[in-house]
Parts: C-alpha cells; sequence; structure tokens
C-alpha cells in the first residue's frame, strides 16, 4: 500500500487509497476514502466545524466524498510521525493544565496499516489505539481537575486506514487484530510511545 504523508503549515494529510474505520466528526465510521486530514484551527474556534472543513477541503483541490477529516488546535509542528514496519501513524495530543474534558484536551490519532483487515479487526486497532493512548495518560501522570486518572476528551479522534481491499488484488485479510496478536502489539507500542512524545 503506497501513502504519501503530506506535511503542511496549519494541517497533516494522509494520502492513499484506504478503507478506514474511524471515529472522525467528517465521514467517520467505515468507508473507502483517499485522504485522511487533521486539520488545525485556533484555539478560539466556535464555528461550524463542517462548513469550515468544506472550506478547507475546496481550497485544496479534495473530494469531500473521499475525505476523513479531523480537527485540533494542536499545532502540527508538534505532530509525531512514525513509520514502524507496516505501521505508520501522525499524531497530535495536547492536554489543558488540569485536564479537562471541558476544555481544550484533543488527542487526534492516524494509523495506516499496510495490510488487508476485517472491519472486526480494524475496530481491534481502533479499541488497542485507545488502550496505549490511556497508557500514555498514565505513564506521564496526567490527572483531571478532581484528581482522577485523565483518559481523554470528547473531541478526540482515530482513523485506522488500511489498503482498500474493493479496489486491490486478492490477498489474505486478517480477521484478528487485538493486543495478543503481533499486529496489535506494535499499534500499541507505537500509539503509547506516540501519544508520550506528543504530549512532551
Amino acid at each position: 500500500m503506497e501513502i504519501e504523508i503530506e506535511e503542511a503549515s496549519g494541517y497533516i494529510a494522509v494520502h492513499g487509497d484506504f478503507n478506514v474505520l474511524s471515529s472522525a466528526f467528517y465521514n467517520g465510521g467505515y468507508r473507502s476514502a483517499r485522504t485522511i486530514v487533521n486539520l488545525e484551527v485556533p484555539s478560539s474556534f466556535d464555528g461550524d466545524a463542517f462548513q469550515y472543513f468544506d472550506s478547507f477541503l475546496k481550497a485544496k483541490n479534495l473530494s469531500p466524498e473521499e475525505t476523513v477529516g479531523m480537527m485540533t488546535a494542536v499545532p502540527m509542528s508538534d505532530a509525531q510521525i512514525i513509520n514502524r514496519g507496516d505501521i505508520s501513524a501522525v499524531i497530535t495530543a495536547g492536554i489543558s493544565v488540569p485536564a479537562s474534558p471541558a476544555s481544550s484536551s484533543t488527542v487526534n490519532i492516524i494509523l495506516t496499516i499496510d495490510r488487508r483487515l476485517s472491519q472486526s479487526a480494524m475496530a481491534n486497532v481502533l479499541i488497542v489505539a485507545t488502550e496505549a493512548k490511556t497508557a500514555a495518560f498514565y505513564d506521564l501522570d496526567v490527572r483531571d481537575r478532581s484528581g482522577d486518572f485523565f483518559t481523554g476528551d470528547v473531541t478526540d479522534s482515530v482513523a485506522v486506514a488500511c489498503a482498500n481491499r474493493n479496489r486491490g488484488e486478492e490477498e489474505e485479510v486478517e480477521v484478528f487484530a487485538g493486543k495478543g496478536t503481533e499486529l496489535g502489539r506494535s499499534v500499541y507500542e507505537v500509539v503509547r510511545e506516540g501519544v508520550k512524545a506528543a504530549l512532551v
């Protein structure tokens, strides 16, 4: 699977030919996509997220139907990009101090996996990535205002992308990707490492 990671002022775009399962606000869920975008917005942003993203896509000549999108106030210059084996990760992370789900705390994770995965395996990866994000918070002893461990924000997004089985040659499809598998363990390590580095 060929991918291109475009790093630009104000956004990072991952281009390819994917099946994507995500919690992204723009074209979330399960779909085919050509681009996954993490778009930086001002910390004071309170406008219509969909209109803002549509305007961005128009300016960049990207297809609204084939783009999955997430947004954050975290500067793209602080993004962590990790390539390890079949996995590429683009991670941005920012939290307020003290952490609060009601404030500007956002962790966005884009994972591309150069394998063909079933939808259930992609769901496994999304779960593993979320576990790893929470472990990174634990490693750094991130707590909320009440003193409880902070586990995430309402705006956090995870996108899991793999080779588009509908357009490529037939090959074996993996149906398991939990933490007990080699792939799941690798995802866990990459995300835990990336989220910690991004927060620091």
